[in-house]
Protein backbone atom coordinates (compact mmCIF):
# COMPACT_ATOMS: atom_id res chain seq x y z
CA UNK A 1 0.00 0.00 0.00
CA UNK A 2 1.21 3.34 -0.62
CA UNK A 3 1.00 6.44 1.25
CA UNK A 4 -1.92 9.00 0.43
CA UNK A 5 -1.49 12.89 0.87
CA UNK A 6 -4.26 14.66 1.21
CA UNK A 7 -4.05 18.51 1.60
CA UNK A 8 -7.13 20.60 2.08
CA UNK A 9 -9.03 23.84 3.62
CA UNK A 10 -12.67 23.65 4.51
CA UNK A 11 -14.66 26.31 3.27
CA UNK A 12 -17.08 27.33 6.10
CA UNK A 13 -20.31 25.98 3.90
CA UNK A 14 -18.48 22.61 3.16
CA UNK A 15 -17.90 22.21 6.84
CA UNK A 16 -21.14 23.35 7.94
CA UNK A 17 -22.95 20.95 4.73
CA UNK A 18 -20.55 18.11 6.87
CA UNK A 19 -21.50 18.70 10.13
CA UNK A 20 -25.17 18.81 9.27
CA UNK A 21 -24.94 15.49 7.28
CA UNK A 22 -22.96 13.88 10.46
CA UNK A 23 -25.95 15.13 12.95
CA UNK A 24 -28.06 12.93 10.85
CA UNK A 25 -26.06 10.20 10.03
CA UNK A 26 -25.36 9.97 13.50
CA UNK A 27 -28.64 10.24 14.77
CA UNK A 28 -27.85 12.86 17.00
CA UNK A 29 -31.02 14.08 15.04
CA UNK A 30 -33.55 11.73 14.04
CA UNK A 31 -36.17 11.66 11.47
CA UNK A 32 -38.45 10.93 14.74
CA UNK A 33 -37.52 14.39 15.79
CA UNK A 34 -39.19 15.63 12.88
CA UNK A 35 -42.14 13.42 13.71
CA UNK A 36 -42.44 14.17 17.47
CA UNK A 37 -42.75 17.89 16.08
CA UNK A 38 -45.62 17.02 13.80
CA UNK A 39 -47.34 15.29 16.33
CA UNK A 40 -46.77 18.22 18.64
CA UNK A 41 -47.85 21.05 16.76
CA UNK A 42 -51.02 19.10 15.86
CA UNK A 43 -51.78 18.61 19.03
CA UNK A 44 -51.44 21.57 19.97
CA UNK A 45 -53.87 23.16 17.31
CA UNK A 46 -56.07 20.58 18.29
CA UNK A 47 -55.73 21.75 21.70
CA UNK A 48 -56.32 25.45 21.03
CA UNK A 49 -59.19 24.58 18.73
CA UNK A 50 -61.24 22.40 21.40
CA UNK A 51 -60.75 23.88 24.72
CA UNK A 52 -58.29 27.42 23.95
CA UNK A 53 -55.70 28.55 26.37
CA UNK A 54 -55.78 25.93 28.60
CA UNK A 55 -52.79 24.13 31.03
CA UNK A 56 -52.53 21.44 28.41
CA UNK A 57 -52.41 23.65 25.73
CA UNK A 58 -49.35 25.79 27.81
CA UNK A 59 -47.67 22.78 28.94
CA UNK A 60 -47.22 21.18 25.13
CA UNK A 61 -46.25 24.73 23.79
CA UNK A 62 -43.69 24.36 26.17
CA UNK A 63 -42.65 21.16 25.04
CA UNK A 64 -43.24 21.86 21.01
CA UNK A 65 -41.33 25.43 21.45
CA UNK A 66 -38.00 23.91 23.61
CA UNK A 67 -37.75 20.72 21.04
CA UNK A 68 -38.10 23.53 18.04
CA UNK A 69 -35.44 25.78 19.50
CA UNK A 70 -33.00 22.82 20.86
CA UNK A 71 -33.59 21.79 16.77
CA UNK A 72 -32.95 24.87 15.67
CA UNK A 73 -29.63 25.55 17.60
CA UNK A 74 -28.22 22.15 16.72
CA UNK A 75 -28.84 22.28 12.98
CA UNK A 76 -28.44 26.00 12.44
CA UNK A 77 -26.65 27.55 14.89
CA UNK A 78 -23.70 25.14 16.34
CA UNK A 79 -22.18 23.82 12.67
CA UNK A 80 -21.82 27.80 12.13
CA UNK A 81 -20.79 28.22 15.33
CA UNK A 82 -18.00 25.81 15.86
CA UNK A 83 -16.45 26.78 12.42
CA UNK A 84 -16.38 30.40 13.89
CA UNK A 85 -15.02 30.12 16.95
CA UNK A 86 -12.23 27.49 15.99
CA UNK A 87 -9.41 29.24 13.89
CA UNK A 88 -7.94 26.00 13.08
CA UNK A 89 -10.57 24.80 10.49
CA UNK A 90 -9.53 27.80 8.25
CA UNK A 91 -6.21 26.46 8.17
CA UNK A 92 -4.55 24.19 5.66
CA UNK A 93 -4.70 20.60 6.31
CA UNK A 94 -2.13 18.01 5.96
CA UNK A 95 -3.02 14.35 6.55
CA UNK A 96 -0.67 11.69 4.97
CA UNK A 97 -1.90 8.19 5.62
CA UNK A 98 0.59 5.10 5.93
CA UNK A 99 -0.47 1.57 6.61
CA UNK A 100 0.39 1.57 10.48
CA UNK A 101 -0.46 5.39 10.91
CA UNK A 102 -1.91 8.81 9.93
CA UNK A 103 0.77 11.88 10.55
CA UNK A 104 -1.92 15.29 10.76
CA UNK A 105 -0.05 18.22 10.26
CA UNK A 106 -2.01 22.04 10.43
CA UNK A 107 0.12 24.89 11.18
CA UNK A 108 2.49 24.53 13.81
CA UNK A 109 1.10 21.28 14.71
CA UNK A 110 2.34 18.10 13.47
CA UNK A 111 0.97 14.85 15.31
CA UNK A 112 1.11 10.91 14.43
CA UNK A 113 -2.19 9.04 15.18
CA UNK A 114 -2.55 6.04 15.26
CA UNK A 115 -5.35 3.99 13.27
CA UNK A 116 -6.77 2.33 16.09
CA UNK A 117 -8.03 6.09 17.65
CA UNK A 118 -10.71 5.44 14.88
CA UNK A 119 -13.54 2.67 15.14
CA UNK A 120 -15.48 3.57 12.29
CA UNK A 121 -15.18 5.47 9.08
CA UNK A 122 -18.20 6.64 7.34
CA UNK A 123 -18.60 7.88 3.72
CA UNK A 124 -20.88 10.44 1.97
CA UNK A 125 -20.22 11.33 -1.94
CA UNK A 126 -18.84 14.57 -0.37
CA UNK A 127 -16.89 13.60 2.78
CA UNK A 128 -15.08 10.78 4.80
CA UNK A 129 -16.03 11.08 8.60
CA UNK A 130 -13.43 9.45 10.64
CA UNK A 131 -15.25 8.81 13.67
CA UNK A 132 -13.34 8.58 17.36
CA UNK A 133 -16.69 8.90 19.26
CA UNK A 134 -20.16 9.71 18.48
CA UNK A 135 -19.00 13.48 19.28
CA UNK A 136 -15.15 13.41 18.32
CA UNK A 137 -14.74 13.19 14.55
CA UNK A 138 -12.34 14.07 11.48
CA UNK A 139 -14.05 15.20 8.21
CA UNK A 140 -12.19 14.88 5.10
CA UNK A 141 -13.30 16.02 2.13
CA UNK A 142 -13.20 13.56 -0.77
CA UNK A 143 -12.61 16.20 -2.85
CA UNK A 144 -9.06 16.04 -1.32
CA UNK A 145 -8.58 12.46 -2.37
CA UNK A 146 -7.08 13.86 -6.38
CA UNK A 147 -7.49 10.40 -8.12
CA UNK A 148 -9.04 6.74 -8.10
CA UNK A 149 -5.07 5.23 -7.04
CA UNK A 150 -5.58 7.50 -3.50
CA UNK A 151 -9.03 6.62 -3.03
CA UNK A 152 -8.44 2.77 -3.66
CA UNK A 153 -4.95 2.64 -1.28
CA UNK A 154 -7.46 4.88 1.53
CA UNK A 155 -10.14 2.06 1.38
CA UNK A 156 -7.18 -0.37 1.50
CA UNK A 157 -5.62 0.80 4.54
CA UNK A 158 -8.95 1.32 6.21
CA UNK A 159 -9.81 -2.84 5.50
CA UNK A 160 -5.82 -3.11 6.47
CA UNK A 161 -6.60 -1.64 9.98
CA UNK A 162 -9.56 -3.90 11.29
CA UNK A 163 -11.92 -0.17 10.91
CA UNK A 164 -15.67 -0.48 9.04
CA UNK A 165 -16.14 1.73 6.50
CA UNK A 166 -20.00 1.99 5.99
CA UNK A 167 -21.42 4.01 3.18
CA UNK A 168 -24.42 6.14 3.19
CA UNK A 169 -26.34 8.82 1.15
Amino acid sequence: MEKVTLNFQYSKKEYIDAFRLYLFQSKIIRKFDFILIGILSMIEVLLLLWSGISIYSIVTGIILGFYCLLFTIMYYYQPGNVYKHNPKLRQTYQLIFFPDKILFKTNGVSSDLKWDIYHEILSSDRFYFLIQSKQVFTILPKRALTNKSDVKNFEKMIAHNHITLKNFA
